[in-house]
């Protein structure tokens, strides 16, 4: 595989493995705060979500650049 089949391939986990980090943070932090366990759940995966966005983006523009 060449470089640009790898880049294509991380872009397009990014999103996913964001919302599952995401909602892996929110379960231990409403072990440590007193905060519901399904809000925190909901609140962890749309967070990585949007950083996951974010990352593509960021990656998206810098793969652009170097064509």
């Amino acid at each position: 595989m060449n470089s640009l089949e790898n880049a294509h391939n991380l872009m397009t986990i990014i999103m996913p493995l964001g919302m599952v980090l995401g909602c892996i943070i929110g379960i231990i932090l409403s072990m440590f705060v007193e905060i519901r366990l399904l809000f925190s759940i909901a609140f962890g995966t749309a967070i990585g979500f949007a950083a996951g966005v974010i990352a593509y983006l960021i990656y998206s523009t810098k793969e652009k650049s170097i064509d």
